[in-house]
């Protein structure tokens, strides 16, 4: 159905392109494309569209210029006819695909004009060895541990929210479009259900095959496949395998400016065969409590109503809350939640220094440093030495003294915490680097801080006392501003 001229071309040739097909009578355009091989990822390296020229009987071909090619070995892996000549023809388009279509056509373009043709040149075979090498070592996996007690376990990740057009592989996984999305059973049954129980209209909604579409559309997924992790346990293949998977998306995040989510993972024992399925869906982060117990008052709930939407600043302020609720990464929670109280600590305008401030208690009275229990004396004054912070420091600490927060010195000291583990994540990636942080007096505080936070065992203390203050001087606020 699909051939070329020849199998090998100078780098000036032109490549002569025949489809053998009656259907190309009804069509004014073809379309080509062409692919590089020898490679992990195929990709299009040349696409033309033109008018067929008639040859003979069924016979039409095409000419394409292949001197923007490089030396290597190519493949024509796509052929569509498209612009019906009649209007109401219908398919509107017709795709031919090579391996399925028909045969692979492969040709080799030369370095030079001077390379030396060979007649016997066998391409087929010298790819299909390249990609059976390249699988053989796909295949190997991924080794993290080298014991006696090691398992083979095969992974695949269902990711929601991404589309992706190609396959991507990369070292020893892949990730692989798939045709679907999401389908919107779930939400119309839950609105019918709604409707039918706890209303009086006699109308449901139909699942229609427009509803499925546009919702599997919204939903594409796209499927991370490990087809060997080599480790002791289930868990550690789960965890290597999300965190490579999280920083996948964070990457395409950039490159597709689309957010996908991690929905499950299938997690297949290479021994025994035995799978199982792990849910990635986020669980509930919000007060398991309802009714007057969690705080649910109408008035409340009016007045914080009320203030987002009359004054956007607080509404964007709420919603960095609401995105820092959302974090999943503990390390990235102390960026978000210090800059909601560091943009609205700024809007207060407090009166600070160029470059650091002294520090008041809550009656305008200096904060003096401590050593062992004793107020410092400076050695030029003889006077007690009082406390100077940076301004980010002061402004916060101004804020909450606003409101006569807890005790003065012991909000001073949250607050370092809570800036030198952000300063920690922003500069080097997580609170656990903080020993790269160039202030020695965040370091030598945050020795402390850090050791209680590991000693708690799943419950981080300090981020807990950042996330409450947070929302509480946030639920103030807004308050004020209803009133």
């Amino acid at each position: 159905m699909v051939e070329i001229d020849k199998l090998q071309y100078d780098p000036e040739d032109t490549i002569i392109i025949t489809l053998n097909s009656d259907q190309v009578f009804n069509f004014d355009q073809i379309q080509v494309e062409i692919f590089n091989t020898c490679t992990p990822n195929p990709k299009s390296v040349f696409s033309m569209g033109t008018m067929p020229v008639h040859v003979k009987d069924s016979s039409f071909s095409v000419s394409c210029r292949i001197k923007s090619f490089k030396a290597g070995i190519y493949e024509v892996k796509h052929v569509k006819l498209h612009s019906p000549k009649d209007e109401n023809h219908k398919p509107e388009f017709i795709d031919f695909y090579g391996e399925i279509n028909y045969p692979r056509i492969l040709f080799k373009v030369n370095a030079s004009l001077d390379e030396a043709h060979q007649s016997s040149l066998n391409l087929l075979e010298f790819v299909q060895n390249w990609e059976k090498s390249h699988e053989a070592l796909f295949n190997q996996g991924i080794q993290l541990e080298n014991t006696s007690r090691s398992n083979s376990f095969a992974v695949f990740v269902v990711i929601n929210g991404l589309k992706i057009g190609n396959k991507y592989r990369l070292e020893n996984y892949e990730f692989i479009p798939l045709p679907f999305g999401l389908q919107a059973y779930d939400s119309l049954n839950v609105t019918n259900r709604f409707i039918r129980d706890f209303t009086q209209v006699n109308f449901l909604f139909e699942y229609t095959e427009q509803l499925d579409l546009q919702t599997q559309q919204n939903n594409p997924i796209c499927i991370a496949h490990f087809p060997k992790i080599v480790c002791e346990t289930i868990d550690q293949a789960h965890l290597f395998t999300e965190k490579r998977v999280n920083s996948f998306l964070k990457s395409m995040s950039l490159i597709r400016g689309a957010v996908g989510e991690i929905l499950d993972f299938i997690i297949v024992n290479l021994s025994s065969g035995e799978g199982l399925r792990l849910s990635k869906s986020n669980s509930y982060i919000g007060n398991q409590l309802t009714g007057g117990l969690s705080g649910e008052k109408p008035e409340s709930l009016s007045m914080y109503i009320n203030s987002i939407e009359n004054n956007p600043f607080y509404e964007f302020l709420v919603t960095l809350h609401r995105e820092a609720l959302r974090e999943q990464s503990e390390d990235y929670k102390f960026l978000r939640y210090w800059s909601v109280l560091e943009i609205l600590a700024e809007s207060k305008n407090y009166e600070t220094g160029k470059i650091d401030t002294e520090i008041e208690d809550y009656d305008g009275n200096p904060l003096y440093e401590i050593l062992d229990g004793n107020i410092v004396i400076e050695e030029k004054t003889g006077k007690p030495k009082v406390i100077k912070e940076k301004n980010a420091i002061v402004i916060v600490y101004n804020l909450f003294k606003e409101h006569r927060w807890g005790k003065p010195y012991e909000m001073l000291e949250k607050i370092k915490a809570w800036i030198y583990l952000r300063d920690a994540v922003a500069h080097f990636g997580s609170i656990q680097n903080y020993s790269q942080l160039r202030n020695h007096k965040a370091k030598t505080l945050l020795e402390g801080v850090i050791l209680k936070i590991n000693s708690s065992k799943g419950h981080n203390p300090i981020l807990f006392e950042l996330k409450e203050d947070v929302k509480l001087i946030l639920m103030i606020e807004l308050n004020k501003n209803a009133l």
